[in-house]
């Protein structure tokens, strides 16, 4: 196996360019610009690059998966997330994430918190207040 170091300036006339570009633009863009990166910190092999190559396929099969009814599930959604428009996704915010939570099932429960992505940053107090709660009301 060979590993190519991101780190590289170099590196980008290793990778694969050709395979990746038939799984979309958006993914050879990204590896393109990650292989110009001198500290990404990380590197890429065979095994990467083909995970790259599978994302759209590995969502598509975890989408027909069904969560199990006696499990117990919460999503804290931030906010932002919730009401900012996403450019990748085709749907409303909203109907994306109410779709999200119908693939679970009856038991998903779900709180929106003021804030952005990174909600656990601010809301501390209200994430361990909702954690205590919904275990309280788990049986173990």
């Amino acid at each position: 196996m060979k590993i190519i170091n991101v780190g590289s300036s170099f590196s980008f006339l290793a990778i694969r360019r050709e395979k990746i570009r038939k799984k979309g633009r958006f993914f050879y863009n990204c590896m393109v610009k990650a292989a110009f990166r001198r500290d990404a910190g990380f590197s890429m092999n065979d095994n990467t690059l083909e995970q790259i190559e599978c994302t759209t396929d590995y969502v598509k099969d975890a989408n027909k998966l069904t969560y199990p009814a006696n499990v117990p599930y919460f999503k804290i959604i931030s906010r932002q997330t919730y009401e900012a428009k996403n450019n990748q996704i085709k749907i409303a915010p909203q109907e994306y994430q109410q779709q999200h939570l119908a693939r679970i099932g009856a038991q998903a429960k779900y709180e929106i918190l003021d804030g952005t992505h990174f909600i656990y940053l601010k809301n501390v107090e209200r994430i361990f207040e909702i954690a205590d709660e919904f275990l309280s009301g788990v049986n173990q």
